[in-house]
């Protein structure tokens, strides 16, 4: 009943027959040298060897794997270094006020960011407790 409705159609779906790795899903050959992925990648010690892996994406002429795909890539390396500039700026956050909140309590010691804290050898403060601290000192 359902074939009969898809012959109709003319939408038959027959089964796929799987290819064996190497070879191409559109073809009974084996994949040429411009399907392959064109990017050399380390094989060991100070060798490379190219990618094993087919072409998805055709990129100035050359076929490219998911991978090493070279737009994906500048975006990958883009939304990295837009994330590392953020914790850069995120930590220069956190010194200056740990610096102004030492300057306050008119103590040497260094801001540890992980914690959002300051330490003076041996006492470690949060940024909450020195702004409360510095408050009673009235500085």
């Amino acid at each position: 009943m359902e074939e009969d409705r898809q012959e109709a159609a003319g939408a038959v779906q027959r089964p796929r027959r799987l290819q064996p790795r190497g070879m191409s899903a559109f073809a009974a050959e084996p994949m040429t040298a411009v399907e392959k992925c064109s990017k050399q990648v380390w094989s060991g010690s100070w060798h490379t060897r190219p990618c094993k892996k087919p072409g998805k994406v055709q990129h100035e002429g050359k076929w490219y794997c998911g991978v090493h795909n070279p737009e994906r890539r500048i975006k990958r390396d883009q939304e990295w270094r837009a994330a590392s500039d953020a914790r850069e700026r995120h930590s220069a956050q956190i010194e200056t006020e740990g610096r102004a909140l030492l300057k306050r309590l008119g103590a040497a010691g260094y801001v540890d960011y992980g914690v959002r804290s300051i330490r003076v050898r041996r006492l470690v403060l949060s940024f909450d407790d020195a702004e409360k601290l510095a408050k009673e000192l009235g500085r």
